[in-house]
């Protein structure tokens, strides 16, 4: 069985990595551009939220958030913070779902515990038996033991190679085999509520 710890050795480099910043939407719908000040490619709900910034322009007026399968970007100053409760079982947002190619795998982090789902199985839900963070690192990487296998959680960005879009968090998942370790990477997101 492989070791919380072998496995923040094996995914290193996020050491540094800061929390993803959330927003909520205006009362009013929000116009989503396609680049900082461009074409209009749709709009935001009123109270949209969690909205996940993922980087900023320069000047700091405008924010990329994911939009459909795609960036969008909509004017910062319009937006109000939002806070996002952690998972009861680790510092991780309630309610992020983690998804992976090749072959297709998913994890949501329910109020219960994660939620892990494949194509042709029943999903599977396993409350973390342990968890660390990398040694010296302040809250990141996250390392949870969910059953055989161990999900590193980072707040790094991530695209998924089948869409436009950039999420604010990416997810290794290690598996044990016979012979070798399974390493299977994923990116995550929190879903938006209108």
């Amino acid at each position: 069985m492989i070791s919380i710890a072998v496995a923040l050795g094996l995914i290193a480099g996020a050491a540094a990595a800061q929390t993803p910043v959330y927003f909520a939407a205006p009362g009013h719908a929000l116009t989503v551009r396609a680049a900082t000040g461009g074409e209009p490619i749709g709009a935001l709900a009123p109270g949209a939220a969690p909205l996940e910034a993922t980087g900023f322009d320069a000047s700091g007026a405008w924010a990329r958030i994911g939009f459909g399968e795609r960036d969008g970007w909509v004017a910062a100053d319009a937006l109000t913070p939002a806070n996002v409760d952690p998972a009861p079982y680790a510092d991780a947002p309630l309610g992020l779902v983690c998804a992976g190619v090749g072959p297709f795998w998913a994890l949501r982090f329910t109020a219960d515990g994660v939620a892990q789902e494949r194509p042709g199985e029943a999903p599977t839900l396993e409350t973390p038996s342990a968890s660390a963070v990398a040694q010296g690192a302040a809250r990141w990487p996250l390392a949870l033991r969910l059953g055989s296998q161990i999900a590193v959680l980072r707040p790094q960005a991530c695209r998924d190679g089948m869409s436009d879009r950039t999420d604010a968090w990416t997810l290794d998942l290690i598996t044990p085999g016979e012979d070798a370790l399974a390493l299977r990477s994923g990116c995550c997101r929190l879903p938006v509520a209108p």
